[in-house]
């Protein structure tokens, strides 16, 4: 584990950083805690952010538009299929921090646009991720593979 020393304080890098970037009044690293406990967390945000320079998913996303929490996210990877741009949060350039401030700032100030991209990002997370429909598609996915690598194997 990588970490750094802060005056007296020798910490893991990641809780060393609010201190190197003179945040710590409004930062703050969560210990670890129960999955079940996450809606809770979220469900007081106001905007999520995701700044990912490289994302294989955006689950994070996802969990943000459940919760009716509007999302702000780097165009990389899989947020630009669980971000609606315009419609369930904004996407922006990756690495491109005025546009994520510009972003936060126009969300912050129109509660409606905020409320509006929340409400769609819920119903984009129920029409399109709903659990019992990705496992029906998983399973038909992986019968379909087992199928195919059957055949090609020539059983």
């Amino acid at each position: 584990t990588a970490t750094a020393t802060t005056g007296l304080y020798t910490l893991p890098l990641h809780a060393a950083l609010p201190f190197y970037l003179a945040i710590t009044v409004c930062f703050r690293w969560r210990d670890p805690m129960p999955h079940g406990s996450i809606p809770g967390i979220i469900g007081r945000w106001s905007i999520s952010v995701i700044p990912s320079i490289r994302e294989s998913f955006g689950v994070a996303a996802l969990e943000s538009g459940a919760m009716r929490i509007p999302v702000i996210a780097s165009a990389v990877g899989g947020l630009c299929e669980t971000v609606r741009d315009g419609q369930t949060g904004t996407l922006v350039p990756p690495g491109d921090s005025d546009a994520i401030a510009q972003a936060v700032i126009d969300l912050l100030r129109d509660s409606d646009k905020r409320i509006h991209m929340g409400t769609a990002g819920r119903h984009f997370v129920q029409e399109h991720y709903d659990w019992n429909d990705c496992i029906s598609k998983w399973l038909h996915f992986f019968e379909k593979a087992a199928a195919s690598t059957c055949l090609m194997a020539g059983v």
